[in-house]
């Protein structure tokens, strides 16, 4: 039986030193504990420690009498080392004053090297994503800030730890960076990671019509026709993937030819893309198509218009 009589000498300490590594970030649930040492004629010192690891101690005293007790400390969590710096994402689209036909159109887009870009001269907010990682002690918390911040602002969505970082900007936003950085459970705090803001005014060059060229009149006996452009171009966030496009419809004179005064709105616009199909034409109508480039912040260029297109009776 382990005890100490009431009046008996101590006449022996040992310290045993037990460690593991640390398997989730923050905690020392879950460590394989595996025995460093066990140290006779133990007193007061001081004893080295490795970042990532967990460790606890028992001390056991042993009397004159030959009787032992044994205490255990509780554990310790060891982090030494900053956490790395976070990431930047975005994980969905930005709110902005203007929108192009009812369609939703991004007002931000994640370039490359760490680029954000937002639509110029209007007001808006896009959220961001912050992924920070400590795999020692875990995530303490987020800081952000926006140098040059004449029409930039954040604030957190909630606990800055959970990432959620909402960014502001108004219509007479500038060029500036954005600094963001990840402080551990320990206290310690890691390199910013550090991405450019820019407000993107120019409008994109728009495409040219190759399947309808302007100033043409094509007849067809199909449904169905492929809008078919190229070109476009954009200095600043790039073009989109999909372009704004709408279709018009008018009815045939007696002679067959567009009745180019009576055109009038025949689908909603929709985003497409280069080489799709526009199905379901009437026999007997007249069809143009507008596309306005749009960029990937949703600047759009003037309407390039397509050549006439006529479906005859097949």
């Amino acid at each position: 039986m382990d005890r100490t009589s009431g009046g008996a000498q101590i006449v022996s300490r040992t310290l045993q030193r037990q460690s593991g590594r640390i398997t989730i970030a923050g905690t020392c649930a879950g460590v394989r504990f595996t025995t460093d040492y066990d140290r006779a004629a133990a007193s007061n010192t001081n004893d080295r420690t490795t970042s990532g690891y967990c460790y606890r101690w028992r001390l056991t005293l042993t009397d004159n009498a030959g009787y032992r007790s044994t205490s255990g400390s509780g554990t310790v969590l060891v982090d030494a080392t900053a956490p790395r710096a976070p990431s930047v994402g975005l994980p969905g689209t930005a709110t902005a004053a203007l929108d192009l036909g009812g369609l939703g159109l991004g007002a931000s887009h994640l370039g490359h090297s760490g680029m954000v870009w937002v639509r110029g001269g209007v007001s808006g907010s896009v959220e961001l994503e912050v992924t920070g990682y400590d795999p020692e002690s875990g995530v303490a918390a987020n800081a952000a800030a926006v140098d040059r911040s004449m029409g930039w602002n954040v604030t957190w969505i909630g606990d800055s730890a959970d990432g959620a970082l909402r960014l502001f900007f108004t219509a007479s936003a500038a060029n500036a960076q954005l600094k963001v950085s990840t402080t551990n459970r320990a206290g310690l705090t890691g390199t910013s990671t550090v991405g450019r803001l820019s407000p993107d005014t120019l409008a994109p060059v728009s495409v040219e019509w190759l399947s309808a060229p302007p100033d043409t009149v094509l007849r067809s006996r199909s449904d169905d026709f492929v809008l078919d452009w190229r070109g476009g171009a954009d200095a600043g966030s790039g073009l989109a993937h999909e372009q704004w496009v709408v279709r018009y419809r008018a009815p045939l004179t007696a002679r067959g030819d567009c009745r180019s005064t009576a055109f009038v709105l025949d689908t909603q616009p929709q985003l497409r893309t280069d080489g799709t199909l526009d199905t379901d034409l009437d026999t007997g109508a007249c069809y143009v198509w507008g596309v306005r480039t749009l960029d990937n912040v949703g600047n759009a260029a003037p309407l390039a218009w397509s050549g006439f297109v006529i479906i005859e009776e097949r």
